[in-house]
């Protein structure tokens, strides 16, 4: 029975993951080509940046930042994500400095993990994504970017 559920689960996050492709193929046009650093920005100046860490034949590395007040009562999200343009997928593989992730953990487990931790960041990712879409955000090459 837990052999079903398992591949039931890793078949929703390969299903997550093409789907935060599509999103990110979509708001970031030219991604195989991809250089330097890049923001998203909406009209109320919320601040997401894109930036190159690794770019590959098939894969490309990006680190996704959302900033948010100067404040800092909120950390700063940050996520490496690896883009396959071949397998069109895209892939949390590191969420605020913690990478290597497992599909699935036991419970409990050492570093207190929920059992579908990977599925939560991808899940993330993903919603992130929509937002930026359904908000109409602007790309924007931060050579130009007034500070």
């Amino acid at each position: 029975m837990s052999h079903t559920i398992k591949k039931r689960k890793l078949y929703q996050l390969l299903k997550l993951q093409e789907y935060s492709y599509r999103r990110l193929v979509s708001l970031v046009p030219g991604l195989k080509l991809l250089s330097g650093t890049l923001m998203l920005r909406d009209d109320e100046h919320a601040r997401f940046t894109l930036e190159l860490l690794e770019q590959c034949k098939y894969t490309t590395l990006l680190s996704l930042r959302h900033y948010f007040d100067r404040s800092k009562l909120i950390p700063d999200m940050e996520m490496n994500v690896r883009i396959c343009h071949d397998a069109a997928v895209a892939e949390v593989v590191s969420y605020q400095g913690k990478g290597r992730m497992q599909p699935i953990y036991e419970y409990p487990n050492p570093g207190m993990y929920q059992r579908d931790e990977k599925f939560q960041h991808n899940r993330l990712l993903a919603d992130w994504l929509t937002l930026c879409a359904d908000r109409q955000y602007v790309l924007i090459h931060t050579d130009i970017i007034p500070v």
